[in-house]
């Protein structure tokens, strides 16, 4: 649609996006140094909310409106955001933001990997009149008049002769009111610990990866990188976390939040339903091929290499060297 984008990061710290369509490109933000930047476009492809480190190693989260091509920083340098993730019904900006982080930020003598990252996971309520989503009874206050009002808008659309299936498919408005949006973070029920790969489905609850720590124990060698990693569901309705799976290193959530792809920790493919429980099914690669020209690959390589080795090294000048002519 006319609000499909591509969002890319750059090898010199700048976020872009590109239009699919006319292959317009607009620059988001620029970082100060190589970090992570974790990023969730809105359902309705309006805004993007992104990470953005800043001088003392912290992630900020960040907000840009592609309407008005304006940057909003959400929080205030205290925590470290990562993995930020629009709810289905773009009411909800879920992330998870670690206050103890500082101690692992530079990581080149080693004592870092003794010191435990925890992450709590919080809710940004987008809307000035939004609601906590973890309020006791959200939702329940007014069930008898909610059900009227149903049942009227309802009728109200069988005389209109609206079709249901139209109005279902009807991608949700973001609303984000920036005036004091930082007020309306609101923490969920979970113990802190690593957590990261935030998404929400489409019955709005949320999905994430609670990883192992870094030093707290020693595996053997040749042990299964994240064989202890759980997936875990946040149940708005319970308002409580469940593990729905041990052992993987990520997940992606399809576009219509009802299905997902994993990789388990083994490094094979599983595919499953969104739900309560998880029913994984191997996702067999074996039918899978790839058609090569070598003559287009070889081609490619060398243009790959030769660019790559201008992009980043060190110094823009390349120490004089005419790099054009090294390609020619």
């Amino acid at each position: 649609g006319d609000n499909s984008r591509i969002v890319y990061q750059d090898n010199h710290l700048s976020l872009f996006s590109i239009n699919p369509a006319n292959g317009t490109i607009k620059k988001i933000s620029t970082g100060i140094r190589r970090e992570q930047v974790d990023v969730s476009i809105s359902p309705d492809g309006k805004w993007l909310a992104y990470t953005l480190e800043q001088a003392n190693y912290n992630r900020d989260l960040a907000l840009f409106s592609f309407e008005t091509g304006s940057n909003t920083i959400v929080t205030d340098g205290a925590a470290d955001v990562a993995s930020p993730a629009f709810s289905e019904d773009g009411k909800y900006l879920y992330f998870a933001a670690s206050t103890n982080s500082g101690p692992i930020q530079v990581g080149l003598n080693m004592t870092s990997q003794e010191r435990p990252y925890r992450a709590g996971i919080y809710a940004l309520v987008l809307a000035a009149d939004g609601k906590s989503p973890v309020l006791a009874g959200a939702g329940d206050e007014n069930a008898d008049e909610d059900a009227d009002n149903t049942k009227d808008d309802e009728k109200s659309k069988k005389a209109k002769g609206e079709d249901k299936d139209e109005t279902a498919d009807k991608t949700p408005e973001t609303r984000i009111d920036l005036q004091n949006l930082s007020d309306r973070i609101v923490a969920l029920p979970v113990a802190e610990s690593n957590y990261g790969n935030l998404a929400v489905d489409k019955d709005g609850n949320l999905y994430y990866i609670q990883a192992t720590q870094p030093g707290i124990s020693v595996e053997p060698p040749g042990a299964e990188r994240g064989a202890a990693n759980t997936l875990n569901r946040f149940d708005f309705k319970e308002k409580e976390a469940t593990t729905l799976l041990t052992g993987l290193t990520e997940f992606v959530l399809g576009a219509k939040g009802s299905h997902m792809i994993i990789r388990k920790s083994d490094d094979s493919l599983v595919v499953a339903e969104t739900g309560e429980e998880l029913e994984p099914e191997k996702l067999s690669l074996s039918g899978l091929k790839i058609q090569v020209n070598p003559l287009e690959e070889w081609t490619q390589i060398f243009n790959e290499a030769w660019r790559m080795e201008k992009e980043y090294f060190y110094a823009d000048t390349m120490h004089g060297l005419d790099w054009q002519a090294v390609y020619d």
